[in-house]
């Protein structure tokens, strides 16, 4: 995250202290300023006894918890998304550990396989076949890949969260031409 990114569990529940000073956001269309005139950061009370929030019952978890649901907060962007972002790009993060869902893990495995096949294991050869180890992957095969992650995807919106459940239901999907039959 951004030094300055709206995170409400790096704030104190008083202003002041030992925390980061907060880019400023926009709270129902009007500016809210995340430190005072001195520069001084506002604490979570402050900040949601501006938005109308009553907070003289809330304890820290409880005031974290509530600042978290507002828009500014909840969608606050990690500062590579940012960077992607804002020069034009979009940015897909996939689950960790799941490869399966991530077509480039099967282009850059195909890739190894030509680099392993055609190298001679020495950093100039590795440089020589990096090229086209990656041109050898042609757009066919890429949408082939594309299309089995987009299976792995269904498989696991359909509940279907066991390895050799997944595998079946994946095996199922032979054609874009017709539906699978039910077991």
């Amino acid at each position: 995250m951004a030094p300055n990114a709206l995170i409400a569990h790096k704030m104190n529940v008083t202003p002041g202290g030992k925390q980061s000073a907060m880019r400023d956001t926009f709270y129902q269309g009007n500016v809210q300023r995340m430190v005072f005139e001195d520069g001084t950061p506002k604490g979570l009370k402050k900040v949601l006894e501006e938005r109308g929030v009553d907070t003289s019952m809330m304890k820290r978890e409880d005031l974290i918890s509530e600042l978290e649901k507002h828009q500014d907060f909840a969608s606050e962007m990690s500062l590579l998304e940012q960077i992607i972002t804002s020069n034009g790009h979009h940015c897909l993060f996939f689950p960790k550990f799941h490869c399966e869902l991530n077509p480039i893990e099967r282009v850059w495995g195909q890739a190894k396989r030509y680099t392993r096949a055609y190298c001679n294991y020495s950093i100039t050869g590795l440089r020589k076949t990096t090229v086209p180890a990656l041109d050898s992957v042609n757009l066919d095969v890429i949408r082939k890949y594309f299309r089995k992650a987009r299976d792995y995807m269904q498989a696991y919106r359909d509940g279907k969260l066991a390895g050799k459940e997944v595998e079946d239901a994946v095996k199922q999907y032979k054609s874009h031409r017709r539906v699978p039959r039910n077991k």
